[in-house]
């Protein structure tokens, strides 16, 4: 599953709330700690000093099987081989969440959404929010006088909004899987959406948002 040089995200919250991100890579394994590369600020380029203690959110995509796998650590140590590395525990199987393809982590979260169907005879295009997100599709709340079929293909455009102020804009095709009555709310419905024909780039982008929304929500004691 591991392999020297492979990629490491990083990810922390600053004393604003403000996610920051870095990329790393494995330069060294043994039976106990994983040894990586100093990161580098994936906003300034520039590599990042580290103290030891600091603790990060961190995740991989496996080799051979493709899954994500996400886990919390921290700096034990700097330390200088051949080259400046960080020492971090290694993650045992329980402390690490394996997420495999068209399995990814759902969070609660309002994006702003324009669904328009790939056939306009079907239904009429409108504005909605959506319940939550994960990289493999949404739940979309449907406003009062819409309505949306089962097994329709449809076409999104949303934006993500991150919290050092920039937005990722999205255009993605996308297939209704369900709707359903909303408990307890009367002529309120959603639908359970998902994505088709996604790119890897887009794909990682939204895992990598999802899970900068965890983060956040764990550092509040939610999760």
């Amino acid at each position: 599953m591991i392999q020297i040089g492979m990629p490491l995200s990083l990810e922390k919250v600053d004393d604003n709330n403000e996610i920051i991100s870095y990329r790393s890579r494995i330069v060294e394994v043994d039976d106990t700690y994983w040894y990586i590369d100093y990161p580098v600020n994936e906003k300034t380029g520039k590599v990042t000093f580290v103290l030891d203690g600091v603790k990060f959110a961190a995740w991989f995509v496996g080799a051979k099987d493709q899954a994500v796998y996400r886990f919390f650590t921290e700096v034990l140590e700097r330390v200088y081989k051949e080259i400046p590395m960080l020492k971090i525990k290694k993650p045992m199987a329980g402390e690490m969440n394996r997420i495999q393809r068209r399995q990814y982590v759902r969070v609660e979260t309002a994006v702003n959404v324009a669904c328009h169907p790939k056939n306009e005879e079907i239904f009429k295009p409108f504005v909605t929010v959506s319940e939550d997100i994960s990289a493999g599709g949404m739940s979309l709340f449907i406003p009062k006088n819409s309505f949306v079929e089962e097994n329709a293909e449809i076409n999104l455009f949303f934006a993500l909004n991150y919290s050092d102020g920039s937005i990722t804009y999205f255009e993605q095709k996308a297939k209704v899987i369900r709707t359903s009555k909303m408990k307890g709310v009367e002529h309120k419905k959603r639908a359970s959406i998902e994505f088709i024909d996604i790119d890897e780039k887009t794909r990682q982008t939204l895992v990598r948002f999802c899970f900068q929304q965890q983060l956040k929500m764990k550092k509040k004691g939610i999760l």
